[in-house]
């Protein structure tokens, strides 16, 4: 190549590109199969709960048997996504060279199925991308491989997993680049910036194409029903927007308030994760049994899609997000998203039922909107992910969505603090 020729131009041969486009075949293959049997197998737990619920009487039993997992196949002081992340890095020493062990899927992907046999509020989706990762990263004890081929692996693999779990390959792409250092990095240039998204995006579609292969059940969302452009619909769905924004915010900082301090209670309960998971799985599991809390037991999904049609209780919204709080700091597995989505679609569609905004029923904005606005806005200010989060509304409801979602994404990003659920 000419000597002239700019260094990131020289650095990005077809080498590199035919490199990129098989790690990405690897690593969307490894996860849409993966995750097509993992959402199986949680969908087969959620009816066998659903079937036998007296099975809540066994989450003490379960959160001492998922304390006891982590305890010898966790790693001490790190989360999954922590393990992940450190591994997209340029290694700098053997231990991050080493690929996730052999039993990081498995140990994920049984501890998300006992979590829901049980019926402990948490999702799925989090795993779902923990176990296309951790698949996607056993290429690396056959293929030798550079760091940023193995950094676009794990990336490959995350959005793989995301995609297949949601059906949303471009939010999925854009996740796995956020979640790891976002969009653009200044290290790799921005011309193999755009090769690594391609490479992501090719995994995601080749798992969400691998999915649909599978026939995997998916969640019914509607698509957004728009608005009419007059003046009183646009006022009224620029408040309804803000008042969404401002309550996700709210909801937000009262989960991580939630789940911070019942880890901080567990955790002086016990130092050893197994009896902190039986005395969370007894706590659960007698609030269960004695209240009219069943609409908050596991992943949700019936409850979710139900917000899109018809406005909940009042409490709906405060109550999921408390046992999921509970679930989670208790030691319980699968990840937060459809939780989270059930928090903010409830709380969506009860603003809706409340009549609070202006010009009310102008706004041509039925109850599955506020409900759709609801679930990203929730989600991203969790997140801290505004730019995915936009484009995942786009992608599950339509672009009629976007100018509302728009406005309640920034205030959520801007009043819900600086937490997110992917910290490492």
């Amino acid at each position: 190549m000419d000597s002239k020729t700019p260094p990131r131009l020289q650095s990005l041969n077809f080498s590199a590109i035919a490199r990129s486009l098989l790690i990405s075949g690897l690593a969307g293959g490894s996860a849409g199969v993966s995750v097509a049997l993992f959402i199986s197998a949680m969908d087969w737990a959620v009816h066998l709960h659903q079937a036998h619920p007296t099975l809540i009487l066994a989450l003490p039993i379960l959160g001492a048997a998922l304390g006891f997992i982590a305890l010898y196949f966790g790693v001490r002081g790190k989360t999954e996504m922590s393990q992940i992340s450190e591994k997209t890095r340029d290694p700098g020493d053997e231990e991050i060279k080493a690929p996730l062990p052999m039993s990081f899927a498995p140990w994920v992907f049984f501890s998300s199925v006992l979590t829901q046999i049980g019926g402990a509020s948490a999702g799925r989706e989090g795993g779902a991308l923990q176990i296309a990762a951790a698949t996607a990263d056993q290429w690396t004890r056959i293929f030798r491989m550079s760091p940023s081929s193995r950094s676009l692996l794990l990336k490959a693999g995350v959005a793989g997993g995301f995609s297949a779990a949601l059906g949303t390959p471009f939010a999925g792409s854009l996740f796995a680049l956020e979640i790891h250092g976002g969009i653009h990095s200044t290290q790799c240039g921005l011309l193999r910036t755009w090769v690594n998204f391609g490479g992501v995006l090719i995994s995601s579609w080749i798992a969400v194409s691998l999915r649909d292969l599978f026939h995997v059940p998916k969640i019914d969302f509607p698509s957004f029903s728009g608005h009419a452009l007059e003046f009183t619909s646009i006022l009224s769905s620029f408040f309804a927007s803000v008042l969404i924004g401002i309550t996700a915010a709210l909801l937000v900082r009262l989960f991580f308030f939630a789940r911070g301090n019942l880890g901080v209670l567990l955790l002086k309960s016990s130092t050893s994760p197994i009896i902190r998971g039986a005395i969370g799985g007894s706590v659960l599991s007698i609030l269960y049994f004695m209240g009219p809390f069943d609409a908050y037991r596991g992943l949700g999904i019936d409850g979710l899609e139900a917000s899109f049609r018809e406005v909940p209780a009042l409490g709906a919204p405060i109550l999921k997000l408390l046992f999921t709080a509970l679930a989670l700091a208790a030691g319980f597995k699968g990840g937060e998203f459809i939780p989270l989505f059930f928090v903010g679609a409830s709380a969506g569609s009860v603003i809706h039922g409340l009549g609070v905004t202006p010009f009310t029923g102008s706004s041509g904005m039925n109850v599955g909107d506020f409900a759709a606005i609801g679930c990203v806005s929730v989600f991203s200010g969790a997140s801290r992910m505004p730019i995915t989060c936009l484009v995942l509304g786009i992608e599950l409801f339509g672009a009629e969505i976007s100018p509302m979602l728009l406005i309640s994404l920034m205030l959520v990003h801007w009043l819900s603090g600086k937490k997110s659920i992917y910290s490492t």
